[in-house]
């Protein structure tokens, strides 16, 4: 991907890491500024769906397993606020229930712990290119 992935207007578009592991943050935001993304981080996922409602977001990567809000109902609530936002499940504990219960419920991709940040890049580029698919359909 070249530049800098954009939303409307020409903005930068905006990405969200959630994860109860302060290292995940640290290795998986570098990840995506280096795609051209404005990111923040957040280990408590109740704070993160606050800021999510006060700022909006393109995609988010959060860890299925944490306390408080999981995962799975970050990404209901994520996906009632604004449905054309990529959700990225990241998770230690891969099952193929907690996956399809995922999907179905509008996941972007599941992606199993330990995952190459190479891998995680591909994903994330994937679902740029569905935002931008999108906005060309929008009026």
């Amino acid at each position: 991907m070249s530049g800098s992935p954009e939303g409307g207007r020409g903005t930068p578009l905006r990405a969200m890491i959630v994860d109860d592991e302060p290292i995940v943050g640290r290795r998986l935001r570098p990840v995506l500024e280096k795609l051209g993304f404005e990111v923040e981080v957040f280990e408590d996922s109740t704070l993160a769906l606050a800021r999510f409602s006060e700022a909006g977001f393109d995609i988010v990567v959060s860890d299925v397993r944490m306390k408080g809000l999981d995962g799975v109902a970050l990404l209901e609530q994520v996906r009632t606020r604004s449905p054309r936002c990529k959700v990225i499940l990241i998770t230690g504990y891969p099952s193929p229930e907690v996956a399809a219960e995922a999907m179905a419920m509008g996941a972007f991709e599941c992606l199993a712990k330990p995952f190459k940040t190479d891998h995680l890049r591909r994903i994330v580029e994937r679902a740029t290119a569905s935002l931008r698919e999108r906005a060309d359909v929008l009026p």
